[in-house]
């Protein structure tokens, strides 16, 4: 009778503490150079895309870290203001942001009024409603190969809106394919090299 070897078996996600993931959601940030601050064009054309297509005047792909989310690209933060902190930091922090639900959760946030959703526990956010005018948020994930949320696609309005299931499917296929490509062209260069 053979005896079964003796393995480690690692804990599957569900097992593993919210701390565990969270520290291995930061890690892979750092893996894939998203707390690098260059630009990369396929998540500017993510943001331009679902800002056409989806008529928002606002679209912003950020990546969530312990304390902020910051944009690796936006469109439309000028419409917020001229040279508006926003627009100039080109982050927030994590409690202001209705992004960082959308990593936390890791599924698409739809809020059709902000004044609707930010009366009850979500004021934290409120900063995006009283000083920026924000009236609706749509946020989708971005999701790496190996499962964790990094951080949301997102498009915003100042007016309230409703968004249908067409819009909200839209943004996650826009979410997943920025991320897979970012991914691909990421494997590709290393390969290169």
């Amino acid at each position: 009778m053979v005896e079964p070897e003796n393995k480690l078996f690692a804990l599957k996600d569900g097992w593993a503490s919210e701390e565990t993931k969270e520290e291995q959601r930061l890690k892979a940030l750092s893996e894939l150079g998203l707390r690098q601050p260059e630009t990369i064009p396929v998540f500017e054309e993510a943001t331009q895309t679902a800002a056409h297509f989806l008529e928002a005047p606002i679209s912003i792909l950020g990546f969530v870290d312990c304390d902020r989310h910051w944009f690796k690209s936006a469109v439309g933060l000028s419409r917020l203001g001229l040279m508006n902190q926003l627009a100039q930091t080109r982050q927030l922090l994590r409690r202001e942001s209705f992004c960082s639900q959308v990593v936390e959760n890791s599924q698409i946030l739809v809020i059709n009024d902000t004044h609707n959703f930010v009366a009850g526990e979500n004021s934290a956010t409120s900063k995006l409603v009283q000083d920026y005018g924000i009236r609706a948020y749509l946020g989708a994930p971005l999701i790496d190969a190996w499962g964790n949320c990094l951080g949301a696609l997102a498009v915003m309005d100042l007016m309230p809106r409703n968004f249908t299931t067409r819009d909200i499917e839209f943004l996650q296929i826009i979410a997943r394919w920025s991320m897979s490509e970012f991914e691909r062209n990421r494997l590709l260069q290393g390969g290169a090299q």
